[in-house]
């Protein structure tokens, strides 16, 4: 195969004595996003400039939410199974995140999430009927239930979001999801007004960013169970309700796919993006735990949900 050259490379011929600010800034980005080849690189080009330009349109905005929760604890919920074997009303004085469609749980207005994130643009757009349907449903879900809980929403679906009035009235805030900027390898992203690193579950795209960017001392999980079954709808063990649709709509396999290679191709990715965020939080003097009831997700220490609140 021919040698493809990598923008890496070429970023070496910039001489170090022009390297002004502004050329600095070229050459950092072609040596951070330029080790791939030419032919594959425009779209990490395109993710730096669209952090740059977040940053300066929107991004700063969420500064605000910088070291707000120092030395706290907070509770981020997932939607695996296993939280139907545990009593979430415990949470509802707690600092709460959830995600996608908690707002399906029966007990949500008990708990009163603080926080609600999703951060697939696959719930913010129109497509096939069934797909309308179900995205109208969960907004109508959204806007009934969790009006108290701040948003944070993908950034790419902001102009979808206010040209449709989805939401009207609730507090959101939006967050540029670089997805091409892997956790596992470029590190859970330290300044959240610019962009949040990819890692393959909104757990760690959106939440564990934040909880991190707040300073939660003590982080702990519950429902990532990492059980995660292709194809829908008729593998177990995905989500807590059975009337989430969103893996009959977003997880399909083409036929003659491999459901077990898709599961386990996705558990080994998030396990190696989980270990890169344990390392985040522990060199920083805080801690994340798991303390949901059962799962496969093994990387953080496992503590008692109900010693908890002894």
């Amino acid at each position: 195969m021919a040698y493809k050259p990598k923008l890496a490379n070429l970023a070496k011929h910039i001489p170090p004595a022009s390297r002004n600010r502004l050329t600095h800034s070229v050459y950092d980005a072609l040596v951070r996003y330029g080790e791939i080849p030419v032919n594959d690189t425009y779209r990490y080009l395109q993710a730096y400039w669209k952090k740059q330009l977040f940053y300066a349109s929107y991004g700063h905005q969420l500064r605000k939410f910088k070291g707000i929760h120092r030395g706290q604890r907070c509770f981020i919920i997932g939607n695996g199974p296993s939280i139907n074997q545990q009593d979430l009303t415990r949470l509802k004085n707690e600092i709460t995140f959830v995600v996608n469609w908690f707002a399906l749980n029966e007990h949500y207005d008990e708990i009163n999430p603080t926080y609600y994130c999703i951060s697939t643009t696959a719930f913010f757009r129109d497509g096939s009927p069934e797909l309308i349907e179900s995205n109208q449903k969960l907004h109508r879900l959204l806007e009934d239930k969790t009006k108290s809980a701040t948003k944070f929403l993908n950034c790419d679906v902001r102009e979808y979001v206010e040209d449709h009035n989805i939401l009207p009235g609730h507090e959101i805030y939006y967050l540029n999801h670089a997805y091409y900027m892997y956790v596992a390898r470029y590190g859970i992203s330290r300044d959240i007004t610019r962009e949040v690193h990819h890692g393959n579950t909104v757990i760690i795209d959106f939440c564990l960013h934040l909880a991190l960017y707040m300073g939660f001392t003590e982080v702990y999980l519950l429902g990532c169970d990492c059980t995660v079954q292709y194809p829908a709808p008729d593998s177990p063990g995905s989500h807590f309700h059975p009337d989430n649709p969103e893996w009959n709509l977003f997880k399909k396999l083409e036929e003659g796919d491999n459901p077990q290679k898709h599961s386990d191709s996705w558990y080994d990715n998030v396990t190696r993006d989980y270990v890169t965020v344990k390392n985040a939080f522990e060199s920083r003097g805080r801690r994340v735990y798991n303390a949901g009831a059962g799962g496969r997700l093994e990387v953080f220490e496992r503590v008692d949900y109900d010693g908890l609140f002894a």
